[in-house]
């Protein structure tokens, strides 16, 4: 210390740094990760519901706006950190006319669908067939206040109690889904059904 004391400040600045360089350099790392953590943190959303979307979709960014729409509608904000989760599949036709969802898609989706990460789905009818012959899908006459008859009139129809023939959606074409052979359905492993009535009605009316 006294050492230091005799020395200017350039010499006292050399000798730090010569000393205490991988000090000085790992605690600023240390102060850069924590901050990247924290900003991590402060920007991680909660995603409370999931709606899974599987079909062509015109836009992400009207999906987006969608996504947007469905968080403040059932939690009153859409920049919160609480979110309604909105994610999408791209199926094709095979050779047999049939829409299917390529194997690592496909694989991606049954993951997050056995974990129940997903909730509600928008499917095309014959991979929601699939979903309804093992079992997958939740019977819509269980969702506490649901009523299919309360749509009929606007061209909607309960396929097998499992699902909702939405082809005919405004709200869905207008955010460029391709509601063609279009089916509503819930996952039967859903953790979330506290939401799933309100997000029936939003997107059906």
């Amino acid at each position: 210390m006294s050492k230091l004391k005799l020395m200017t400040k350039k010499e006292k600045k050399e000798h730090i740094w010569y000393y205490y360089k991988y000090h000085i350099i790992f605690g600023i790392l240390a102060l850069m990760f924590v901050g990247v953590l924290i900003k991590d943190t402060i920007n991680t959303k909660n995603y409370l519901y999931n709606i899974t979307v599987i079909t062509s979709v015109e836009s992400q960014e009207k999906l987006d706006d969608f996504q947007g729409e469905l968080t403040e509608y059932i939690l009153g904000e859409k920049d919160g950190k609480d979110q309604i989760g909105v994610d999408k599949y791209n199926p094709s036709l095979n050779s047999e006319s049939q829409y299917e969802l390529s194997p690592t898609e496909n694989e991606a989706f049954m993951v997050r669908f056995g974990s129940s990460a997903i909730d509600l789905i928008l499917i095309k009818k014959n991979m929601f067939d699939g979903l309804v012959s093992n079992d997958a899908m939740l019977n819509l006459n269980d969702i506490d206040g649901f009523n299919i008859e309360d749509y009929e009139n606007k061209g909607y129809e309960k396929i097998d109690n499992y699902g909702i023939d939405i082809s005919s959606s405004k709200k869905l074409k207008e955010i460029g889904l391709d509601t063609n052979d279009l089916v509503l359905c819930v996952s039967s492993n859903s953790e979330h059904s506290q939401y799933t009535l309100d997000l029936i009605k939003y997107i059906l009316n």
